[in-house]
C-alpha cells in the first residue's frame, strides 16, 4: 500500500535524482544505494514489498503446517529488483516517473523458496490476497493470529471451490 503524498513523492524523487547523479558507481551500485536509502525512510510514508498474492504451492505448504510459521516461503517480486534497478539507473537520464515506476514494480507474491530461487511458478495461477492483513512489512513474513486466520480462510475457500469443480465434473 503506497501512501502517495506530495511530500513522499518529493522526497523519493529528490533521493532518486541525487543517487542517479553519483559519479563512479555502476547502475547496480546506484540502485543498491538508492533502494537501501528508500527502505530506511520513515514509515508510514513509504510501505514496501506489498504482498498481493500467494502461489498455490506456498498456500498448501503453509496449510500443512497449520499456518504456524513462514519458514520455507519467501516474497518473490513481480519484477525482479535487479531488473527494476537496471531500468531505473542504466540509462542516460533519470526517469520522469521513477516514483510510480518503482512502486508499480514493488509488488510481491508469497512463494516457496524453491519457486522464488528459480522464478519457477506460473504467475497466472497466483491467488490474490489482501495486503492490508499483513500490516507493516519487513523482509520476513509474520504469521500473526490475524494472518493465520486470513490465510486459513483463503485456503478453505480455495478447497471449497476445488471440491465444487470436481463434483461438477463428476456429474
Amino acid at each position: 500500500m503506497l501512501i502517495a503524498t506530495a511530500d513522499a513523492k518529493t522526497i523519493f524523487e529528490d533521493l532518486y535524482r541525487s543517487v542517479f547523479a553519483l559519479p563512479h558507481l555502476s547502475a547496480e551500485g546506484r540502485f543498491r544505494a538508492f533502494e537501501t536509502a528508500v527502505e530506511h525512510l520513515p514509515y508510514p510514508t513509504f510501505v514496501f514489498w506489498e504482498i498481493v498474492g500467494i502461489t498455490p504451492a506456498a498456500l498448501e505448504f503453509l496449510a500443512a503446517k497449520d499456518f504456524a510459521d513462514a519458514k520455507g516461503v519467501q516474497r518473490s517480486h513481480d519484477m525482479s529488483r535487479r531488473k527494476r534497478g537496471d531500468l531505473m539507473f542504466n540509462r542516460a537520464e533519470p526517469m520522469v516517473d521513477a516514483y510510480d515506476f518503482f512502486y508499480r514494480h514493488d509488488k510481491t507474491i508469497i512463494a516457496l523458496k524453491s519457486e522464488n530461487d528459480g522464478d519457477a511458478f506460473c504467475r497466472d495461477s497466483v491467488i490474490e490476497i489482501d495486503n492490508a492483513v499483513f500490516g507493516r512489512h519487513t523482509y520476513s513474513i509474520s504469521m500473526s493470529k490475524k494472518v493465520r486466520a486470513y490465510l486459513s480462510s483463503v485456503h478453505a475457500s480455495r478447497d471449497a471451490r476445488t471440491k465444487e469443480t470436481i463434483d461438477a465434473s463428476a456429474r
